[in-house]
């Protein structure tokens, strides 16, 4: 999705230093002492929270397909490499809820990255967002560690964007989040088209319900995901090379929950 914005990028990359740079505001470094961490354990992700703090650890549990992890008791965003195993063999991803990875995923075994983007509205610019952690035991547990504030008024009222960042330090990953102003989606239409660039079918919904799956025609060659704001209409391109299609909604609180429909191209 093509945006210009203003944003500010939290970065956890790697030992116990934390440095904050405001674009246009000085320099500062805090001393921070993560909790306890054993060395062999591997940064594989990061737990973002708004208003709830994490225990001391808290472990994450298997999703029912055994491909992903989530963390029980707190609404939260997230985002994780992990492997698995099916029928096909194994296989490496990176999957989560409300963060968005088309920026790009590295799936390193060894060195995981992760540049990924939260989305916010206006009303959304002065939440205070924590990222955890998360890590993997070397015998394949998983689990997140409290960790520290990536935002707090992130706007100040001038016209300059504002950046701030902030560098957790360890040795296994680099995984930087990006918080980015949006205006609310109004409508999301869905167009399917076909190799003459001729309109064969348009379906329109509301922020939210756009449907988990769906299946273009025979003739489609390209979907257009047309996405209707107060100020603007931005425009996603995409082909059969792409499995999956990502809309968002927002919620009045100010951050904007991102949803995936999976395309079954015929």
């Amino acid at each position: 999705m093509e945006l210009t914005m203003r944003h500010v990028i939290a970065i956890i990359s790697l030992t116990p230093v934390l440095s904050l740079t405001v674009a246009g505001c000085q320099t500062s470094q805090i001393s921070h002492t993560p909790s306890v961490q054993a060395q062999s354990d591997q940064l594989i992700g990061v737990i973002v929270t708004q208003s709830q703090n994490l225990p001391s650890r808290t472990a994450a549990v298997k999703t029912v397909d055994d491909q992903c992890y989530t963390f029980p008791g707190f609404d939260a965003m997230y985002i994780l490499i992990t492997t698995f195993t099916d029928d096909k063999g194994q296989g490496t991803i990176a999957c989560g809820k409300g963060i968005d990875t088309s920026s790009g995923v590295g799936y390193d075994e060894s060195n995981p990255s992760i540049d990924g983007t939260i989305y916010v509205t206006s009303e959304g610019l002065n939440t205070q967002f924590m990222l955890n952690p998360i890590f993997r035991t070397p015998d394949g547990g998983i689990y997140a560690m409290p960790g520290t504030t990536a935002t707090d008024a992130v706007v100040n009222g001038t016209s300059m964007p504002q950046r701030t960042t902030v560098s957790i330090i360890n040795e296994s990953a680099t995984i930087a989040i990006t918080v980015q102003e949006v205006y609310p989606p109004v409508a999301i239409s869905i167009i399917q088209m076909s190799a003459e660039n001729q309109v064969l079918m348009q379906h329109q919904y509301s922020p939210g319900n756009v449907p988990v799956s769906l299946k273009p025609s025979a003739k489609a060659a390209y979907l257009i995901v047309q996405t209707g704001t107060s100020t603007e209409t931005l425009r996603d391109f995409y082909t059969p090379d792409d499995h999956s299609l990502v809309t968002y909604s927002c919620e009045a609180s100010g951050v904007c929950d991102q949803k995936s429909t999976d395309i079954g191209w015929p």
